[in-house]
């Protein structure tokens, strides 16, 4: 049952659903809560600065078995192990080293020199390790030369370049998310300056060909069918590629690129990845690690935390380390809870309201754009063979949050992005979009295209004759759907009848059981 429309425009009508429609509610399943303390324990170490502490609470050592004097934690800094572009392995976004297991004294704080670091805390009276974690840190002094160069270009005079933060949760519709997180759909729904692009049809199958047209601007399907010329072969790595946060860097914004299942990264499921360190900060090595030192529940949850969890707090931890000295760009993907399944999503519901909640009370609200987005929704599962579940799959979620004084100052294109959430939209227009953010052309766009001159910025009016064909959404992807009445014994339905007995015929026809079909009316 239909209640009204997502888009209603002459050229596409996409109408909107209940979440909870009758012809998908048997396939819709009880909401799963990930249990990753179950035991509601404290964590037994945190970060200082970039020094790791020893939680010293007598209530938090016993629940370990620990006491004080019979307790030992150290710390193992994590580096990548960088190949030459000119000569270089299969697995050289894999290789990490660990260092020698530094003590933790909080007495006499040894300083963390690397961006991740592995705890590892033992007893005397306990052979195995009570407790392991991954720490995370930002060494701001490693772009000290880029900060430098960012600082005086400021010295000229202008605004100073908004944050971007680009989030993304995996096979996560619009319509999973209303189900399965309604709590943060709320929070962000009553936000004056958050928009819900409502008809983001998604152009491709799975997360490469829905991701990459965001972050680097190509086709569909040149990623996956080699049409790249960064990428033409299985084995090539992606150093050469033109994705978005180089544009962003050489605008001295600092980078940061963290994933929580890197066994299955945009760049390394089936792929070699990178051979250089792609951004100024990348998390790669330190899930890694993570992934095998502390993950359980099914990789969803790495220690006392959800992997969700540990994204938002790189995104709070980056801004907080680094913007007051120089505008950051960061992407980060969060798929090792959502890939698999709809309803364990529900597990990110509060989490991801608590991120939020935080972010916007934080000086970083009014300095920093967020671009909140799934790739897809599910593309497996019985709800998959129903016509809604089919059509939420082409629907991924697209949040868009702004400073909260940005729609009074730029009223007209706030007015045009008030008017695109009810357009046909797709991941063409978002990498539009960032290179206007990228430019700071919020007001008068530039219009910037990808290479093959697809999309269009958001900041634009949408037009409202678009067509799925005319933005580049292949016919088997589009969700515009429109009817009307016709008589039954129209010739184009007579044939659609006999066609359909047809085929049901071919698919009966190795049964002796069965009789064949004729038609009789419809």
């Amino acid at each position: 049952q239909s209640w009204g429309y997502l888009i209603n425009t002459p050229t596409c009508k996409l109408p909107e659903y209940d979440p909870f429609d009758a012809s998908i509610l048997p396939f819709i399943k009880e909401p799963i809560q990930l249990k990753c303390n179950p035991k509601n324990l404290s964590p037994l170490t945190f970060t200082e600065g970039f020094t790791i502490r020893v939680n010293s609470d007598k209530d938090v050592l016993r629940s370990y078995g620990v006491t004080e004097t019979d307790l030992s934690c150290c710390f193992k800094e994590i580096t990548r192990v960088q190949q030459s572009l000119h000569h270089y392995t299969k697995g050289c976004d894999k290789k990490n080293k660990l260092s020698k297991c530094f003590p933790i004294d909080n007495d006499s704080p040894t300083t963390v020199s690397t961006d991740g670091a592995l705890v590892v805390c033992g007893a005397s009276n306990n052979a195995k390790p009570v407790y392991k974690n991954v720490h995370f840190f930002f060494h701001k002094e490693k772009i000290q030369e880029k900060i430098n160069k960012f600082s005086e270009h400021q010295k000229y005079g202008g605004a100073r370049p908004l944050n971007v933060i680009m989030l993304g949760i995996d096979s996560t519709s619009r319509q999973n998310f209303i189900r399965y997180l309604p709590k943060t759909f709320k929070f962000l729904s009553e936000d004056p300056a958050t928009l819900d692009f409502t008809g983001y049809n998604k152009v491709g199958d799975n997360s490469d060909p829905n991701i990459s047209p965001v972050i680097m601007g190509n086709r569909a399907d040149d990623l996956q069918n080699y049409k790249l010329k960064c990428y033409q072969f299985q084995h090539d790595s992606f150093d050469d590629c033109p994705i978005i946060w180089k544009n962003f860097s050489s605008r001295n914004y600092a980078t940061v690129y963290a994933e929580d299942a890197p066994q299955m990264g945009l760049y390394n499921y089936l792929r070699i990845g990178f051979v250089e360190q792609p951004t100024d900060f990348y998390a790669r090595p330190y899930f890694l690690v993570a992934e095998k030192e502390i993950t359980h529940s099914k990789k969803s949850c790495y220690g006392l935390q959800i992997t969700t969890e540990v994204i938002y707090e790189q995104i709070i931890r980056a801004l907080d380390n680094l913007s007051d000295s120089i505008p950051v760009f960061g992407y980060f993907w969060t798929a090792s809870v959502t890939h698999n399944q709809n309803e364990k999503a529900a597990a990110l519901d509060l989490p991801t309201l608590n991120f939020f909640q935080k972010f916007f009370t934080s000086r970083h609200r009014n300095n920093s754009i967020i671009l909140f987005f799934g790739d897809h929704g599910l593309r497996f599962g019985k709800i998959r063979s129903t016509y809604l579940g089919a059509l939420e799959e082409r629907l991924p979620f697209v949040r868009m949050i702004f400073p909260l004084w940005f729609p009074e100052k730029f009223k007209h294109s706030w007015q045009n992005l008030l008017m695109n959430q009810h357009r046909l939209t797709n991941n063409y227009d978002l990498h539009s979009t960032l290179l206007d953010i990228l430019e700071g052309s919020f007001e008068v766009s530039g219009n910037p295209t990808s290479s093959h001159g697809y999309g269009r910025s958001l900041f634009l009016e949408i037009p409202a004759n678009r067509t799925c064909e005319s933005s580049h959404i292949p016919h088997h992807f589009c969700v515009c759907h429109s009817s009307e009445p016709i008589e039954v014994n129209e010739t184009n339905v007579i044939k659609g009848a006999q066609i359909l007995t047809g085929a049901v015929n071919k698919l009966i026809s190795g049964s002796l059981e069965c009789a064949v079909l004729h038609l009789d009316q419809v």
